[in-house]
């Protein structure tokens, strides 16, 4: 009985990178997510069965590549779903500032999307409010400077942080919601109508 011996991983890998690679290029946003992509499908390869037909580990190639560049996608939005799931109490205090300074300096004097949502909702803050936002993540005072300037513990500054953030979120909240449920119904009642 001829049995046939395995095919040579390297010869296969050197032979198959570029049609996996650009199968991931067509499929996925940038060059650097095919790479990482074909690199995996790759590792899969070498740590996966001997073959003996050239065909069938070329098709086993091309079904790993597809697995990989879904799970891609929905690790993707996974990982978008959780960030809009993300409120600013969620946020680490040192980073909001650091992410957020020209956002909300634009907020503030009503330059931010959907007609200065978060420009208005500022505006709405008492006047303590609106100090200790511009102070926290405009200015970029850290908790120590804060204590200073308003004479009171650092325990005390993060408590009032901390509640401002919370209004902000029910702010933003209650106002972005009438807008988005009539985008959203705008949206709905346009692809309805194609079909009347």
């Amino acid at each position: 009985m001829n049995q046939k011996s395995p095919l040579s991983k390297e010869k296969l890998t050197t032979e198959a990178y570029d049609q996996i690679y650009a199968y991931c290029l067509r499929r996925l946003p940038d060059r650097e997510s095919a790479e990482d992509t074909a690199q995996e499908v790759f590792c899969a390869f070498w740590e996966g069965p001997e073959f003996t037909d050239e065909m069938v580990a070329l098709g086993w190639l091309y079904r790993v590549a597809k697995s990989k560049v879904s799970d891609f996608y929905r690790a993707r939005d996974r990982r978008l779903k959780n960030e809009a799931a993300l409120s600013l109490e969620d946020l680490p205090d040192e980073a909001v500032p650091a992410v957020q300074d020209e956002a909300l300096r634009r907020a503030e004097a009503g330059e931010f999307g959907l007609d200065g949502s978060l420009g208005e909702v500022v505006r709405s803050l008492s006047e303590e409010d609106r100090r200790l936002f511009r102070d926290v993540w405009i200015d970029g005072f850290t908790y120590a400077e804060l204590s200073e300037k308003y004479g009171s513990s650092e325990g005390a500054v993060r408590t009032k942080v901390s509640r401002l953030k919370k209004k902000l979120t029910k702010l933003l909240r209650e106002y972005l919601w009438p807008v988005l449920s009539a985008v959203l119904i705008k949206t709905v009642f346009h692809l309805f109508s194609g079909w009347v």
